[in-house]
C-alpha cells in the first residue's frame, strides 16, 4: 500500500517591487546627470570661452543663413560684444560692427524680454541679388509675442545700404521699444541725408492692427541743400492697412 504524496508547497512569486524601484531610481539618476550636463553645456556656451569656441567654429549654418563671428568678448549671460557678426543670405550680406548686447536673463521668469541695450557701431546691408517680385506684401495673421518686451536703447551709429561696391549711406537711428498688453510702442530718432526725424509709434498686435503714430523732421531735402526751417509734422491714426495721414509741411521754394 502506497503512502499518499504530500502536496507541493506553492512557489512564492518572486517580489519585483525592489528591483523595479531600482530601475526607476538609475533611470531618474541618469535622466538628472544628462539634464545637469546639458544645462552646464549650455551655460558654457554662453560664457565668453565658449562663445569663443563657437567663434572659432563659424560659419555656422541656420537653414539658409550662415553666420560668422569675429573679435567675442563677455558674456551671452549678461553682457556680450562681438567684434564682427556676418549674416550671409542668398540674396545679401549683412555685416555688422561692434554688436553689443546687455540683457537681464532672469526677466525671463516673469516672461519678459528685457534688454537694456542693442546697438551696432555700423552696419553694411550689401544687396547680392535682386529679390524676387511675389506679388503685393501681405500683412502677417498675428504679431502677439509668448511674453512681454523692453528694449531700452536700440541704436545703429550707421546704416549703408546698396550693391556690392556701391553702398549707400543711410544715417543713423535710435530709440526704444516695449511690448505689452497688446501693443507695441516705439519711439526713435534718425539722422539722415535727407532729414533729422523723431517718430512716435503704437501699434496692435492683432489684425487690423490699430496704429497711431506721429512724426516730426527738420532740416529736410536733399543731401547738402536741406536747411533746418524746412520741417514736417505729421500723424497717422486708423489701422495699419487703412489709416489717415493729417499735419503740415513747410519748404522753402527753390
Amino acid at each position: 500500500m502506497t503512502e499518499p504524496t504530500a502536496p507541493t508547497p506553492p512557489t512564492k512569486p518572486r517580489r519585483r517591487g525592489p528591483r523595479l524601484l531600482h530601475v526607476l531610481l538609475w533611470a531618474l539618476t541618469a535622466t538628472v546627470a544628462v539634464l545637469i550636463a546639458a544645462a552646464g553645456a549650455i551655460a558654457w556656451l554662453g560664457s565668453e570661452s565658449g562663445l569663443q569656441w563657437l567663434a572659432t567654429r563659424t560659419p555656422l549654418r541656420l537653414g539658409s543663413t550662415l553666420i560668422t563671428l569675429k573679435d567675442v568678448q563677455g558674456s551671452l549671460w549678461n553682457t556680450v560684444r562681438i567684434g564682427q557678426l556676418q549674416l550671409t543670405t542668398p540674396s545679401s550680406t549683412t555685416l555688422l560692427h561692434d554688436a553689443r548686447l546687455r540683457w537681464t536673463p532672469t526677466a525671463l521668469w516673469h516672461r519678459t524680454l528685457h534688454i537694456q541695450n542693442l546697438s551696432a557701431q555700423r552696419i553694411d546691408l550689401t544687396q547680392t541679388h535682386a529679390n524676387a517680385q511675389a506679388g503685393a506684401p501681405q500683412l502677417p495673421a498675428s504679431l502677439r509675442l509668448p511674453l512681454r518686451m523692453d528694449i531700452d536703447h536700440l541704436a545703429v551709429g550707421a546704416l549703408q545700404i546698396g550693391p556690392p561696391g556701391a553702398l549707400r549711406s543711410y544715417g543713423s537711428v535710435s530709440g526704444q521699444m516695449h511690448y505689452g498688453q497688446g501693443r507695441y510702442r516705439a519711439q526713435f530718432t534718425a539722422l539722415t541725408p535727407w532729414a533729422h526725424a523723431q517718430l512716435s509709434a503704437s501699434l496692435g498686435d492683432a489684425a487690423p492692427y490699430a496704429l497711431q503714430a506721429s512724426l516730426s523732421a527738420t532740416h529736410i531735402g536733399l543731401p547738402g541743400k536741406a536747411a533746418e526751417r524746412n520741417a514736417a509734422d505729421l500723424r497717422a491714426h486708423g489701422t495699419l492697412r487703412d489709416f489717415t495721414l493729417d499735419g503740415t509741411l513747410q519748404m522753402d521754394a527753390a
